[in-house]
């Protein structure tokens, strides 16, 4: 147990802020009728034309999926799911501190005829946010780049004076105050970006984090549910979200969300089985325990985490072996 607070800890110190200046990708699955498909679909976004995947998501009922946080480059997108043919998007390019709009058209399951995808890179401005707003914003984030909070500040304010409904700026507002340490400012700028837009997860999750360390689990849960639910794909919040569902006990919660998170980045977060194991054993499931721990491993095989990992995986084939000898090792 204390071992696993010991990440919970290193997980919740205080630099876990971010603000939002990074290129993104907005992908619209739409029917061949122009009407958004309200089929659950996977949508993968692959590394130029090629089949590799650097982000998964899944697209809302309004035919919505995001990516945040991507770096510039060639990109493609591809959609599929049930009652779906698979599509494929054309080559576009995401820049720095921009958006890619892409239209996928999808066709139900069956259905003949062409589609037409198409990928259009935009600016965040195009997202009806006055011209003179998005100025201010990237005025601000050159000033975020070199931590200078003050004027940071000076330039959302005029961001938002100019578009009261800006929720990036307000995201990066709250930033900004949180590294002066104006936590009362802190959470009214936060809070006025979930209320501009209710599913802008960066705010929600920075949200989730200001709880996390005024100790209140249960309110940085719900904050993190609702960021998930607005970026499904956001492994960052799905292993926070198991981390916060560890202190809370809710082990059936712990073990649901690390799987989540191996199905979506394969190898990429070998944390999620050591917590994974630690719910399994907490629920004296201690040969899942066992196949967890020896994930991890296979994931990690290296490293100060890894011998912790070796430690507990020996005590458990011990423990188990003890109970009944003739089971051996599972």
């Amino acid at each position: 147990m204390r071992r696993t607070l010991l990440v919970l800890l290193l997980v919740f110190s205080p630099q876990f802020f971010f603000a939002q200046g990074t290129a993104g990708v907005e992908v619209r699955v739409l029917f061949t009728n122009g009407h958004p498909c309200n089929l659950p679909a996977t949508v993968n976004l692959l590394s130029g034309s090629s089949s590799t995947a650097v982000a998964h998501s899944f697209s809302d009922t309004d035919g919505i999926a995001q990516f945040s946080a991507i770096a510039s480059g060639s990109y493609t997108v591809e959609v599929s799911g049930p009652g779906l043919q698979a599509s494929r998007s054309l080559s576009f390019e995401v820049g720095s501190r921009s958006v890619a709009e892409i239209d996928v058209v999808v066709r139900r399951a069956g259905e003949n005829g062409p589609t037409q995808s198409s990928a259009l890179p935009i600016s965040a401005s195009d997202f009806k946010i006055p011209r003179r707003a998005r100025h201010e914003f990237d005025q601000a984030s050159e000033h975020i780049i070199q931590h200078d909070w003050q004027r940071a500040i000076e330039h959302l304010e005029n961001a938002v004076r100019i578009c009261p409904t800006y929720a990036q700026a307000y995201n990066n507002l709250g930033v900004a105050y949180g590294e002066l340490g104006d936590m009362t400012r802190q959470r009214e700028a936060l809070e006025k970006a979930v209320a501009a837009n209710d599913h802008f997860a960066p705010a929600f999750l920075n949200l989730a984090k200001m709880d996390l360390a005024d100790g209140n689990f249960s309110a940085a849960e719900a904050l993190l549910n609702k960021a998930s639910a607005a970026d499904p794909g956001h492994v960052p919040t799905l292993v926070l979200l198991a981390q916060v569902q560890f202190q809370r006990q809710e082990y059936d919660s712990v073990i649901a969300t690390c799987h989540k998170v191996h199905l979506l980045a394969h190898g990429s977060s070998p944390l999620v089985h050591y917590l994974a194991a630690q719910a399994l054993e907490q629920q004296q499931r201690k040969a899942d325990a066992v196949r967890e721990l020896q994930t991890f491993l296979a994931e990690k095989p290296l490293g100060g985490d890894a011998d912790t990992v070796r430690h507990d995986l020996t005590r458990l084939e011990n423990e188990i072996a003890a109970k009944d000898p003739q089971a051996g090792n599972p």
